[in-house]
């Protein structure tokens, strides 16, 4: 089990949803907004699990948890061989970078907040520069040359860079099978995010301040590469081997999924649906984890340093969001099997306790009395208030 911190995560309901989901047959469950599967994890294997999200970060985790098959031990049971590429680009790369690392560790022996801060906005536009001189067939530099100085040090995005040389290293060699190699990288994405340099996801990174140096401090220090190790030594698959063959992973936006289905006989018994609440572009959270599993180079922006082409929502469009309701549970009917909806009381479509029944009865043949459940809900780090606050989260059910 790789533990993840996920924005809108229902983990503290995912039993009580999970169990909604049970209509007394084990049919395939559906997950539309998987993300980390909360609800698909608390069903413990009694039935097909299938998995959807737009984002690559959630489709690898999901299929190396839910959808492994063979072997996933090849880079733990190869570790020398892994460790000696490691090291072998580690040294290519500390070349090219050294000196901004050595700097880095200088200043943060007595650490001044200001002058770590100065130099680090002074430098970051050094290390781009530095990175178009490499070859990137060659000499891994994505992080190093994209997100060093800002969600890890220099010393950590060059760690980072080795591990993702050294895996893809042991592909070509043929060292290391697809599984053994999907469960590594979500490895490099568990060992990156615990040494990331921010509050619990990457809208944005903390700049060194008088408040917040020390925090900044015990992050810059996590060694990425014993983090690395600890995790691929941690992950496993879930279920056994045959359940996990009966799963599925969608790469998709979730109205589109349930509108065009891909299958002319094969359908979900039930699917679950658990879309964005508010406004806040899930994807402006995750986008540096879409670039571990990607590893594209790509040319970012902002404070951020957004990549482009991030997927919008129109769950989280004020204007868009009922048409998206409507267009998700037409879709779900025509599959003609059941849906489960979670939405908060406070969520970004108005008056929701009312809409969504009233949707649902325009499709399905049967729909229950909504249920209520006291939960705390994220405020995305506390941009907006208080770090969490409770709220009414109301689950809709209606069967084909």
């Amino acid at each position: 089990m790789a533990d993840f911190t996920y924005m809108g995560t229902k983990k503290a309901l995912a039993k009580r949803v999970a169990d909604v989901c049970d209509f007394g047959t084990n049919g395939p469950l559906l997950e539309l907004f998987s993300g980390l599967s909360a609800v698909g994890r608390a069903t413990n294997a009694s039935r097909p699990l299938w998995c959807n999200d737009v984002q690559k970060f959630s489709n690898l985790y999901c299929d190396v948890l839910f959808a492994t098959q063979g072997g996933f031990s090849d880079v733990s049971e190869n570790w020398d061989t892994f460790s000696h590429y490691y090291f072998d680009h580690f040294r290519a790369l500390y070349q090219a970078f050294g000196t901004y690392a050595e700097r880095e560790r200088e200043l943060w022996v007595t650490p001044n907040h200001g002058e770590i801060a100065e130099w680090e906005s002074e430098t970051f536009p050094q290390l781009q520069s530095t990175g178009k001189t490499l070859d990137r067939q060659t000499t891994y530099h994505l992080f190093t040359s994209t997100y060093a100085l800002g969600y890890w040090g220099v010393a950590q995005a060059i760690q980072a860079d080795s591990i993702r040389w050294a895996l893809d290293k042991m592909v070509t060699e043929k060292l290391a099978g697809e599984s053994s190699y999907k469960l590594a990288l979500l490895a490099l994405c568990r060992s990156v995010s615990n040494a990331s340099n921010s509050t619990g996801h990457f809208a944005q990174y903390l700049t060194p301040s008088a408040k917040n140096l020390e925090r900044v401090w015990q992050k810059r220090r996590v060694c990425v590469f014993d983090a690395f190790r600890d995790a691929i030594e941690q992950i496993r698959p879930t279920g056994d081997e045959a359940w996990r063959a009966t799963n599925r992973i969608f790469s998709g936006d979730a109205i589109s999924l349930a509108s065009e289905w891909p299958f002319a006989t094969l359908t979900p018994e039930v699917v679950y649906a658990d879309p964005p609440y508010t406004d806040d572009q899930y994807s402006r959270y995750y986008h540096v984890l879409e670039t571990v599993v990607l590893y594209d180079y790509p040319e970012v922006s902002g404070k951020g340093r957004y990549r482009p082409g991030r997927f919008v929502s129109d769950f989280s469009l004020a204007s868009r969001v009922e048409s998206a309701f409507e267009k998700m549970i037409k879709g779900v009917a025509d599959l003609e099997c059941s849906i489960v909806i979670s939405y908060p009381g406070n969520g970004l479509l108005p008056n929701s306790r009312e809409v969504i029944p009233e949707l649902l009865a325009t499709y399905f043949r049967k729909v229950l009395k909504p249920m209520s459940i006291a939960h705390q809900h994220s405020t995305m780090g506390a941009s907006k208030g208080p770090h969490k606050h409770e709220v009414s989260e109301w689950v809709f059910v209606a069967q084909s």
